[in-house]
């Protein structure tokens, strides 16, 4: 009788879980940035333009559509509801459907204003031509500094104008954008870059350290020798300063793209407790190393197309992950 109510006592902890959980994702889920219905070429939501400079932004968008093949969008959104820029101007490029179907050719230029971001997002086929490079380059060297003087009509048309000359194939478009992002990059906070640096570094150290702790816990460990730690330190202070390095320029030359540093951090991790671990700790041939840890290398689980249309949104094109964000 004991065990039954046990087990019913512990069933309905799990219930009691699950449910928390699934309130949490329906929360979660409630707040997060809904993209409104398409409503024209430029939706200021957060009433920044005035009508003159709708109209003027309207007009360039269907030149750069009619001459240079964007199919642009703008939208000024009033809140990003807690979602990352990158995730809002996703939602939004696939809810609005923009570009042509057979060519991939929409963008969409967001701004935040309340949270002061900003991005570009780019199409598929657009992506050879308006690369990240230059996306990031407008971003920090055109809107950024128009923006914070809260010249967005201006930062906008001078943004649209070198998409343009860069569809045209203006050898100059980057020339004359690198000054400012060079001096961008330049910028880089020492003190910030030596915290990166060691944290890693002493992350990195403490996974060894842990784990043969955990493994002498277990009885795993008994024959380990000290040079084997030691060797595992060695590997493993390597790789902290290898992706300590990379994460102390990359974080602050990219401080809109908080994606790079997850994606080093997971990079590191992966190096550190897929291979490096079994083979620092590996006893026998392997064979040990997987009964210890558990971890064997089998056992893994598993429209429409509108081209005379007069707006950008021609429900055929498709995000394909590429421009830059930015703050300002």
């Amino acid at each position: 009788m004991e065990t039954m109510a046990a087990a019913r006592l512990n069933l309905l902890n799990w219930q009691r879980l699950c449910l928390a959980f699934c309130l949490a994702c329906v929360a979660l889920a409630a707040h997060a940035f809904e993209p409104p219905a398409f409503q024209g070429d430029v939706l200021d939501e957060a009433g920044l333009l005035s009508a003159e400079e709708r109209a003027t932004l309207t007009r360039r968008i269907a030149e750069l559509r009619s001459q240079d093949g964007i199919w642009a969008a703008v939208l000024i959104t009033g809140n990003l509801q807690g979602d990352g820029i990158e995730t809002a101007a996703v939602k939004t490029f696939e809810h609005w459907r923009l570009g042509r179907a057979d060519k991939d050719n929409g963008l969409l230029v967001l701004v935040a204003p309340k949270e002061r971001k900003m991005r570009i997002e780019v199409g598929y086929g657009l992506e050879g031509v308006l690369t990240d490079v230059l996306s990031k380059r407008i971003v920090d060297g055109v809107y950024g500094p128009a923006f914070r003087d809260k010249r967005y009509a201006d930062g906008l048309l001078a943004g649209f104008d070198v998409m343009s000359r860069s569809m045209q194939g203006d050898p100059a478009t980057l020339a004359e954008l690198s000054v400012g992002a060079g001096e961008q990059a330049a910028a880089i906070d020492g003190a910030l870059f030596l915290a990166w640096l060691g944290a890693v570094w002493l992350g990195n150290l403490c996974v060894p350290l842990l784990y043969w702790l955990f493994r002498r816990r277990r009885g795993g460990a008994a024959g380990e020798s000290a040079q084997k730690l030691r060797g595992a330190l060695i590997l493993f202070a390597f790789f902290g300063l290898f992706f300590g390095l990379f994460l102390g320029v990359f974080s602050q030359a990219f401080p809109a793209d908080p994606e790079i540093v997850w994606a080093l951090l997971g990079a590191n991790a992966l190096f550190a407790l897929v291979f490096t671990l079994p083979l620092s700790f590996g006893g026998q041939a392997g064979g040990k190393a997987t009964a210890d840890t558990g971890w064997s290398a089998g056992s893994s689980s598993s429209s429409w197309d509108s081209g005379s249309s007069d707006s950008s949104s021609s429900g055929g094109g498709s995000s394909g992950g590429g421009g830059a964000s930015g703050d300002y």
